[in-house]
């Protein structure tokens, strides 16, 4: 390959191989010459390069005609003046390919271990699943062009599938404008992850779109008998704190080490002042899902209770939902509170709480979905 012409300080001249994938045998390469210049520049190939409608984008990323010339030397094409700075030029536009196409596919349907799930501006939270799920599906169409197989890519908090003895199995229309995506997570410890999937068409642009698929498989509510604790000893899971306190505001909330139903128990004591001690921790709930707060409690006092709440999304208000409140006790008494997360709301958190004089006392704390 050649160039000729006057160049006032640089011409970087690549040849890129845009794709090299093949499905159901479709073939779905590209050969594209990646010119930046910042003068008129001409460009002088060899006659057995194959030239078939060919194209070049302007420095605004337009695309367009291109005009190629056989002459004694070869081909060549001279880069109009709205290319320079930066063009990309397609010699053989593949019969398959439609431009200009600047809008990536779109995700059709998401479905979680069967069961299908809505995807709100990219996003599809399943909360809690008592068990990984065996397969996640996620269907994508191009109204234009072939999703490209090689340019789909799926991580599991940030690492493939395989890292968990998963896999990713693409299935595609014959024009390859439609594909189903079915990912095999694995087997995977109790935590939460996000499944992010990201389709891509096979234009020399590579449009995009990312769906996130956010499930939890640890218990919704961790340490509810407040046992682990960090290097620092303190609660791994539950954070601390006291809300509209005064000058005159005294407490303490403690992890009273062996002295729970069963091992330790988390105990809130108020002394004087304006009271709100809260511990709390976010949870992964469902909207419009009946959950039970259940566990123990004891105290000389009837100060304590749960709280729910939840972010508001776009206009909606937010959450903020008060449980009854625990009896006053001196041996450990169970309690069961229904909580129901709000519609247009998310990042719940659920707080353990005390406003009142005295000592409250939690112990064997559980949350799970109302039978």
């Amino acid at each position: 390959m050649r160039r000729t012409g006057t160049i006032l300080t640089a011409l970087i001249l690549a040849v890129l191989t845009i794709s090299q994938a093949t499905c159901q045998a479709r073939d779905y390469s590209l050969q594209a010459v990646k010119i930046t210049a910042n003068a008129p520049v001409e460009i002088t190939m060899p006659t057995s390069q194959e030239v078939k409608d060919p194209m070049y984008t302007t420095a605004a990323g337009e695309w367009k005609k291109l005009k190629v010339v056989k002459g004694k030397d070869g081909l060549s094409f001279s880069l109009p003046g709205d290319a320079i700075g930066s063009s990309l030029v397609l010699l053989a536009k593949p019969a398959w390919l439609t431009l200009p196409d600047t809008e990536p596919p779109v995700i059709e349907a998401v479905s979680v271990a069967g069961k299908a799930a809505q995807l709100v501006e990219g996003e599809v939270n399943v909360g809690h699943l008592d068990v990984t799920p065996a397969s996640i599906m996620i269907t994508a169409a191009d109204k234009l062009n072939p999703i490209h197989p090689r340019e789909t890519k799926v991580l599991l908090n940030g690492q493939l599938p395989d890292s968990f003895g998963g896999a990713l199995k693409l299935q595609q229309s014959a024009d390859g404008k439609h594909a189903d995506l079915v990912i095999t997570p694995g087997t995977l410890p109790p935590d939460k992850y996000t499944l992010r999937v990201e389709v891509a068409d096979a234009t020399p642009a590579r449009n995009s779109t990312v769906a996130l698929v956010i499930f939890n498989t640890a218990p919704l509510l961790r340490d509810g008998g407040f046992e682990e604790l960090d290097d620092d000893g303190k609660l791994k899971y539950w954070s601390f704190g006291s809300w509209h306190s005064s000058e005159a505001t005294k407490y303490k909330i403690e992890l009273a080490k062996g002295e729970g139903r069963t091992g330790n128990a988390l105990r809130f004591t108020g002394t004087s002042g304006r009271l709100n001690m809260v511990v709390g921790q976010p949870v992964d709930l469902l909207p419009g899902t009946t959950y039970v707060l259940s566990g123990y409690s004891k105290g000389d006092c009837n100060g304590g209770y749960a709280s729910l709440i939840g972010k508001a999304v776009g206009d909606a208000k937010a959450q903020y939902d008060n449980t009854s409140s625990c009896r006053q006790a001196d041996d450990w008494t169970p309690f069961s509170w229904e909580i129901t997360p709000a519609e247009n709301n998310k990042n719940y958190m659920i707080y353990l709480r005390s406003t009142s004089i005295g000592s409250v006392y939690f112990d064997d704390v559980t949350l799970s979905v109302k039978e």
